[in-house]
């Protein structure tokens, strides 16, 4: 099942009540795309997703990240 979900476009009980219908079907995979959604300069996350997707090239964590998560 692939659920595409336009940023801005639907309201959280929309997406809730299509949350709810594909927990009851019990889908072996579920897939979600969402579309438009707007990254916020300077947040880390999304900002080295976006440059990973456009480059190809995967972003190397800043050393703090890397000092607190490979321990």
């Amino acid at each position: 099942i692939l659920l595409v979900i336009e940023a801005g476009q639907i309201y959280p009980h929309e997406l809730k009540r299509a949350v709810s219908l594909l927990e009851r079907l019990d889908p072996p995979v579920v897939a979600a795309i969402f579309n438009r959604v707007k990254t916020i300069h300077g947040s880390d996350y999304f900002s080295n997703l976006m440059t990973e997707y456009q480059t190809g090239d995967k972003q190397k964590p800043s050393w703090v990240k890397r000092l607190l998560w490979n321990n």
